[in-house]
């Protein structure tokens, strides 16, 4: 099911209105946010032009010209598509923040960008039991990022890939890409979604209601 809304304020500043695809449901209440925040941006002077790119927490947007004399936005499926809708860009934000209130670490959220690299073992991609470990760099190809296989073993070859690509095939881990430098993830997938955090090898407490909490309790 695909559903639109539209901004109403943007004419009043000398700027196209733009229109918002939602391909299925998003959270609830994000998709108004975003009509708000773009309205708030364009009476503040921002410009959005076709082919400009907007970032959305990690996810890229792009701005498109649509055939009814509005603006569009696009995200990217996977590293060659995109599709006009912000259904995934809405739904990770809210996720990758609910994961870091989870742990106390909301203030302390580092969206990587779905273009940049993670470190990845090749078990990686053949087990549903992972460990992500994020480490501080400088290198702005490089999200930090390491997965490997969760075994006690020699993980093998690793080689850089997109974050992006990696969350194309296991879309599960995206929700957890935003939490910062010196933290790891042990994540059992892909069916029954459980987490577990660490920072500097100690666990982080899972806040009780929380989103994660839920998670391990369904």
């Amino acid at each position: 099911m695909v559903t639109s809304l539209r901004t109403a304020h943007c004419t009043e500043h000398g700027h196209k209105e733009l229109t918002l695809q939602l391909v299925d449901k998003p959270v609830p209440g994000s998709e108004t946010w975003l009509v708000a925040y773009l309205e708030r941006a364009v009476a503040s002077g921002s410009k959005f032009l076709p082919g400009q790119t907007i970032q959305l927490g990690w996810s890229t947007l792009r701005v498109i010209e649509r055939g009814d004399g509005t603006l569009g936005l696009e995200e990217r499926v996977d590293l060659e598509t995109w599709r006009e809708s912000v259904t995934l860009a809405l739904w990770h934000t809210w996720t990758q923040k609910e994961v870091a209130a989870s742990f106390g670490l909301v203030d302390e959220l580092q969206f990587p960008q779905q273009e940049q690299d993670a470190m990845v073992a090749r078990c990686a991609l053949e087990t549903d039991t992972l460990l992500l470990t994020r480490i501080s760099v400088d290198e702005p190809s490089f999200s930090g990022w390491g997965v490997t296989c969760a075994q006690d073993h020699e993980h093998g070859e690793r080689g850089f890939v997109p974050l992006l690509e990696v969350t194309a095939r296991l879309p599960f881990l995206a929700q957890f890409v935003a939490l910062p430098a010196g933290t790891s993830v042990l994540v059992i997938g892909p069916g029954r979604i459980r987490a577990h955090a660490f920072r500097d090898g100690a666990p982080l407490a899972i806040e009780p209601g929380s989103y994660v909490a839920a998670l391990n309790e369904a």
